[in-house]
């Protein structure tokens, strides 16, 4: 097997970086799901459904309320397996809500470390969300540590209360648009 074969076997992506005054690395390997889930996170602002507003929606507009939670969290040791069932149980729960327009779930390698992508509508959308996230909240709780949680939009102030035992950090949007359906 090549080298190039094997490096795509591995899920790696190879570059070469121009030589300058002595030697350098000649290239770097870094895993597919990182370049992956380092694009989601920083594009995660711009992603969403703008169907409401014609097709393309500018993320400074706070009139719509559009929301979006990334939650980056550490499973605890031995849960990986009830934490695995209880995400099943939340993603067909979460399933019949009208107001999630996303609700994606994502694993490192080593299946320490999940990443929640979660987009509502508006804030009554995420409010819905959170009731119907309390009957698994202290199961899921006992296999997960929250590591950081990043809110993107202008969630409203019930939304904010109610995430306020979370710690988020929210990021206000500065520019930039989403088109629906892309």
């Amino acid at each position: 097997m090549s080298e190039r074969s094997a490096m795509r076997s591995r899920g790696a992506v190879r570059w070469s970086t121009p030589q300058r005054d002595g030697p350098l690395p000649t290239c770097y390997d870094i895993p597919m799901q990182r370049i992956v889930l380092a694009l989601i996170t920083i594009a995660l602002p711009l992603l969403g459904s703008c169907a409401s507003t014609g097709g393309t929606h500018d993320v400074t507009d706070t009139s719509t309320r559009p929301v979006t939670y990334l939650l980056t969290l550490e499973v605890k040791d031995g849960q990986l397996e009830t934490f695995k069932t209880v995400m099943e149980e939340l993603v067909a729960s979460t399933r019949g809500e009208p107001g999630t327009l996303m609700y994606e779930w994502y694993i490192s390698d080593d299946e320490t470390t999940v990443q929640i992508l979660e987009r509502f509508e508006d804030t009554a959308a995420y409010l819905l969300h959170g009731d119907g996230f309390a009957p698994f909240a202290e199961r899921f709780l006992a296999t997960v540590d929250i590591r950081s949680f990043r809110v993107f939009g202008d969630p409203d102030e019930a939304a904010r209360e109610r995430l306020a035992g979370l710690g988020p950090a929210y990021m206000g949007g500065l520019g930039g648009f989403r088109r629906a359906g892309r």
